[in-house]
């Protein structure tokens, strides 16, 4: 298994050496991802929703950790770490608060006529982050995918990959189920797998260029 280091920007030292996944790791993935689709969709919006509030309550009680982590492996100064993670927690709220009257079904009576709308998962949402804000960004895209029922795997920057697996972590600690939320690691070639898979949805953060290639491995 081949591995890559991840660094403090600061000092240049070795934080860690990260296993790096491979094509086949990220199909695997995928693969249990879409075998979890159905039990979590139909896992009622109440029970999806306390469990992404136990993982809010999980990121409050371990701030100071993840404020540290952040420090150490993005460089940001511990104040700025600090509110990116406290602010994280809020969101999390924020989105579990607005989930029930986002997601809830809703009739259109027009004239003699009547449309029901209803919103269903998507399927597997791949998510592609950055490293500028760790923390914070893969949430706008891992917590309203699992909120609406979708099954994601998850591939962090690979400058901060540490982050990116607490995140993991404890979303997992939280009761995110392992096969609904996957975790794969590297450089761009698993980004450009992860694109190219039989994801449903891709929620990325980056270049105007990078987006460009995404797009076309989607397509």
């Amino acid at each position: 298994m081949t591995s890559f280091l991840t660094l403090d920007p600061a000092t240049e030292e070795v934080l860690a050496s990260v296993a790096q996944s491979t094509s086949s790791d990220v199909r695997n993935a995928v693969k249990e991802a879409q075998n979890s689709l159905e039990s979590w969709s139909k896992t009622p919006l109440s029970e999806r929703v306390a469990i992404l509030l136990s993982f809010a309550q999980l990121v409050e009680s371990n701030r100071e950790e993840l404020s540290a982590l952040v420090t150490r492996e993005q460089g940001k100064i511990l104040a700025e770490a600090t509110a990116e993670v406290a602010d994280s927690a809020h969101r999390v709220r924020f989105f579990c608060e607005r989930a029930p009257v986002v997601l809830a079904g809703e009739t259109l009576e027009f004239n003699d006529m009547a449309a029901r709308v209803d919103h269903a998962p998507v399927g597997v949402v791949g998510a592609i982050k950055p490293w500028n804000f760790p923390f914070g960004i893969p949430l706008w895209t891992l917590v309203p995918a699992l909120l609406a029922g979708n099954p994601v795997v998850f591939k962090p920057s690979e400058l901060t990959p540490l982050v990116g697996q607490r995140i993991v972590e404890l979303l997992h600690e939280g009761g995110v189920p392992p096969g609904v939320l996957h975790l794969v690691q590297g450089q761009d070639e698993i980004g450009k797998a992860l694109a190219a898979s039989e994801v449903r949805l891709i929620g990325f953060v980056g270049s105007q260029e990078v987006g460009a290639k995404i797009m076309r491995e989607a397509a």
